[in-house]
């Protein structure tokens, strides 16, 4: 038993040392590696030798393959056992050289590689000029390929373009330059060119093409005979656009069918013939398709001899042909045709319509066609087949065409519309073709008048006749052609009754009308329904329809209708004597919104009511049945429903208790269709009283308003207005006792100042009332009216320059005053009553002095003066007066209110005499003297001197001549006074 172990282990201690040297020693390369290339198909096919191991080994050997490019692993494989290896490169293998090895595997221990086997491409040969490949390749549409150009030696790749666009190139060797193009679309004929050129060519591109289509793929393999040859036609698949010598290739049980299939290229059906004896049964037909990207085998297995098709009629004529038939006929070419029951088949067609019949026969080849139209063009065509099975037609016979011979027309369709009493117009309908029978070449009307009958013709394109002077009898019309004339077709001459029926509304359905009408006994001969546009337009159509004397029903179908278009339709019964009117009636087939707005829309208001009244559409614009009316109002900008009217014939609407405001209104009619644009209309609402009140409330506050601006306007502009419209005007003050003051008497004049200025003093008046007085100069002075009730005015007259006058006696002024100013005083004695009672002394007494206005103490004592202690003393305003132009002082004023060249006051004086007040305060200073210088215009009249009308009561000469005068102007430039003191007339 030890033994047995012994042994044991010594056998696995020898298997371990064989194994171990095995290891030590290697595996064993690969030997006798081979390489077969296909260019054309860009193939490799790789195969070795391995030599056996020493040993047996359990485990299997696996061999790797690696394909190397230019020195880099392009493509890597294993294969178990088998000594032989394939690849397909995806570049053809003349665009760069390639190298294979192969090295065995052991478990996880390898043997070196073999040396390197190499396939040389055409980069590194000895033809160095420009190529491209691969060349004229087929290929199925779809797939990507790969293109490469090698330059020429020495250069670089400049352009590469597949079917003319640029292409991207990656360059592989020295010389080799790819692209790649995917999705190949299909070539035309002439296939698809890659061309490429190098910086060394010039314009000379070198370049390949390439063929980019489908593999055949025909179908429907079907085989027959016309018992002449067997005939095997198949469907073609897809159009493979590969052609000439890359074209598909068929055969028929091995038979060529080429030359067959080129004939019949163009069609989708492809036919080959083979000829040859007809054997009985069933056999198998097998079709072969190829072409360079592969083929397909296509069978059909039948008995010939129930797949007979004949061949197609020939030479079709036609003989005897008539106004409704003709006889044609047709050959057969192939004799056993004329002994085979046959069906064939005849297409006729005439005005685009095709009738297709078919007729039986042994071998038939002839027919006689019946039921043809007169004067109509037939094309005619035949084709036949057995008729013991049902296998295909023949092919069509070529076309032939004949035309038919004319016949009489048919009776023509007759109605009449009466106008009136004594017209109508007589209308038939055109005959249709098959009617016709022929060319219709005109009508012959014949009708009775009251002139007895008549008869005319018209040509074939009028349908109607105006028919006038209407006699009892009837209407006739015939259809005449080159035949012969059609049987007269008559209906009689209705009149007019006063009861016409009744007029019922009626509304279309589906675009048309149905209408029903109770039965009559009279309706012989049937009833016509007649229909025309409700209003009327110049030759408006009337069309009708016949119906049957049993049915009491009729559908008009819409194609007799216009939308929107209102239609009179009248039922009549016939007999042989006059149509009898049944039932009219009115209506629209298919309604629309009305064409117009309602008319003539007025509002009008009535307290606190406002109402609309409207007038209807125009029925020829309603384009349906008025079903009411609405009436919206604008809220906001939006259009709100006021009220919806649903009776047509009311067209007014009253509105109570509306708000006063502004309110427009719109008023629409309605049809089933829609609404009309509408009629729109606005109205301001409000009462008469409240507008009367408003209106006088608006007017008084306006004139409350004017007048409250007014007074205001007056009141801040008072001054000015005082001094524009009505200034101030001294009002002498005479007292109680001024009748009896002493002061009345003559008073010495003071002058202080004395311009060039002339005082002529009237001291009394001579001679009458009424009579000329003259003054010492032969002027004529005017008495005062004594006859006046009004107290007498003396005037006071301002000189007129350069004028001359007696000067008073004046003593000389100082030297020493340059601006010492004359004024000459004349006195007139005035006679006036008051002075006669006042014995006052005459003027001739008085003194002339010359007064000095540098001197005014030097007054002569012996001036007479009307002094009064009191009376009016205006106040000065000098802040109003213009400047002087001497002096820059106030000025006085020459134009005031109270300043005119003649001023009538009262003679009647008052004892105290005016007084002026001066605010020496306010006056300008003098450019000579420097001292203030009194203003010369008051508010009244600066020619107002104080020293006419003394302040003092006192008859003193000596207290007048010491009495100073401040009223009196200081200043030398005093020209011309403009108020003229009372009791005075100045000239």
């Amino acid at each position: 038993m030890g033994s047995w172990w012994l042994w044991a282990l010594l056998i696995v201690l020898k298997f371990q040392e064989n194994h171990s040297n095995d290891t030590m020693l290697g595996l064993p390369v690969p030997q006798a590696v081979e390489l077969v290339t296909d260019e054309k198909l860009q193939h490799v096919s790789v195969t070795w030798k391995q030599s056996p191991l020493k040993h047996n080994l359990t485990e299997k050997l696996l061999f790797d393959i690696e394909v190397l490019r230019n020195g880099v692993v392009v493509q890597n494989g294993t294969t178990e056992a088998v000594q032989h290896w394939n690849w397909t490169s995806p570049i053809p293998l003349n665009c760069a050289s390639h190298s294979v090895r192969v090295r065995v595997r052991l478990l996880n221990r390898t043997s070196q590689w073999s040396p390197e086997k190499s396939v040389y491409g055409m980069d590194v040969s000895d033809h160095s000029s420009l190529q491209v490949y691969p060349r004229d390749r087929v290929v199925r549409a779809g797939s990507t390929m790969h293109f490469c150009c090698i330059v020429s030696a020495g250069h670089m790749l400049k352009r590469f373009t597949y079917n003319g666009k640029d292409m991207a190139a990656t360059k592989i060797s020295d010389r080799s330059y790819t692209i790649i193009v995917r999705n190949l679309t299909k070539s035309e004929s002439q296939g698809t060119d890659a061309a490429c050129e190098d910086n060394g060519n010039g314009y000379s591109p070198e370049g390949a093409t390439v063929f980019v289509g489908y593999p055949p793929g025909d179908h429907n393999l079907e085989c027959e005979t016309d018992l002449v040859y067997v005939v095997c036609h198949w469907k073609r698949g897809q159009i493979t656009h590969l052609l000439g010598n890359r074209r598909t290739l068929y055969t028929l049980n091995g038979s060529n069918c080429s030359k067959a299939i080129e004939s019949s290229a163009s069609t989708r059906w492809i036919r080959c013939l083979l000829s040859g004896p007809l054997d009985g049964g069933k056999r198998n037909w097998t079709l072969t398709a190829t072409n360079p990207l592969g083929s397909i085998i296509v069978q059909d297995r039948a008995d010939l001899s129930h797949r007979v098709r004949l061949q197609a009629p020939s030479n079709v004529t036609s003989t005897r042909v008539n106004d409704g038939n003709a006889s044609v006929r047709w050959i057969w070419e192939v004799g056993a045709y004329r002994t085979l029951p046959l069906l064939c088949q005849l297409e006729l067609k005439h005005n685009d319509l095709t009738e297709t019949r078919h007729y039986p026969g042994l071998g038939l080849s002839e027919q006689l066609l019946t039921g043809l139209q007169p004067d109509r063009q037939y094309s005619l065509r035949v084709r036949c087949r057995t008729q013991h099975d049902s296998w295909h037609w023949s092919n069509w016979s070529s076309a032939h065409t004949f035309r038919t011979k004319e016949g009489y027309p048919d009776p023509l369709d007759v109605w009449i519309h009466m106008n009136d009493s004594n017209s109508a117009r007589f209308m038939w309908k055109p005959l249709s073709t098959n009617q016709s029978r022929g060319q219709i070449k005109g009508y012959v009307i014949t009708w009775n008048s009251s002139m007895g009958r008549q008869n005319s013709s018209v040509s074939p394109e009028m349908h109607s006749f105006f028919l006038r002077n209407l006699g009892d009898g009837v209407a006739t019309v015939t259809a005449f052609n080159s035949a012969g004339s059609s049987p007269p077709s008559s209906i009689g001459l209705p009149r007019l009754s006063g009861d016409a029926a009744q007029v019922s509304r009626i509304s279309g359905i589906n675009g048309g009308f149905d209408l029903s009408w109770p039965a009559s006994p009279r309706a012989t001969w049937g009833y016509v329904v007649e229909w025309y546009p409700t209003y009327r337009e110049r030759n408006y159509t009337v069309d009708w329809v016949k119906v049957p004397a049993q049915s009491t029903r009729a559908r008009i179908p819409p194609e007799h209708f216009a939308t929107g278009v209102k239609y009179s339709l009248s039922v009549y019964s016939c007999n042989q004597e006059v149509p009898e009117l049944l039932v009219k009636k009115e209506g629209y087939a298919k309604e629309m919104a009305p064409g117009q707005p309602v008319q003539n829309l007025i509002v009008s208001e009535s307290g606190s009511e406002v109402r609309l009244r409207w007038d209807e559409v125009p029925p020829e614009s309603q384009r349906g049945f008025i079903r009411g009316y609405s009436v919206y109002h604008y809220n906001s900008s939006s259009l709100v429903l006021t009220a919806n009217i649903t009776d047509p014939d009311e067209r007014e609407l009253t509105m109570k208790n509306l708000r006063h405001s502004s309110y427009t209104f719109i008023v629409k009619a309605y049809t089933l269709a829609g609404e009309d644009s509408g009629d729109m209309i606005s109205i301001q609402r409000s009462h008469t009283s409240d507008w009367l009140i408003s209106l006088t409330l608006v007017s008084l506050g306006s004139m409350a308003c004017f007048l409250f601006l007014t007074i205001i306007i007056c009141y801040r502009k008072r001054r000015w207005l005082k001094e524009k419209i009505y200034p101030v005007i001294p009002e002498p003050k005479l007292p109680h006792d001024w009748l009896t003051s002493p002061m009345l008497g003559p008073q010495r004049l003071d002058v202080t100042q004395c311009t060039s200025d002339r005082i002529d003093v009237i001291s009394g008046l001579t001679g009458n009332l009424g009579n000329v007085v003259k003054d010492e100069e032969g002027r004529t002075l005017y008495p005062p009216d004594t006859d006046s009730s009004s107290p007498s005015q003396l005037r006071l007259y301002q000189q007129v320059p350069g004028m001359t006058s007696q000067r008073c006696v004046t003593q000389a002024p100082p030297a020493t005053s340059p601006g010492t100013r004359h004024t000459e005083v004349t006195y007139t004695a005035v006679q006036t009553p008051l002075a006669l009672s006042l014995d006052v002394p005459p003027p001739d007494k008085f003194s002339r002095p010359q007064i000095s206005a540098a001197h005014p103490a030097e007054a002569p004592a012996d001036l007479p003066l009307l002094l009064d202690s009191g009376g009016y003393q205006p106040q000065p305003q000098p802040s109003h007066r213009p400047r002087s132009r001497v002096t820059g002082g106030p000025e006085e004023s020459l134009d005031t209110p109270t300043s005119a060249s003649s001023v009538d006051l009262p003679l009647l004086l008052d004892s105290g005499g005016y007084m002026p007040q001066p605010q020496p305060s306010h006056w300008p200073r003098s450019r000579v003297t420097g001292s203030p210088v009194e203003p010369v215009d008051t508010p009244t009249s600066t020619s107002s001197i104080t020293l006419l009308l003394g302040g003092s009561a006192s008859d003193s000469p000596e207290q007048n001549t010491a009495l100073p005068s401040p009223a009196w102007p200081h200043s030398p430039h005093f020209t011309n006074p403009t108020y003229q003191p009372t009791g005075f007339t100045h000239f």
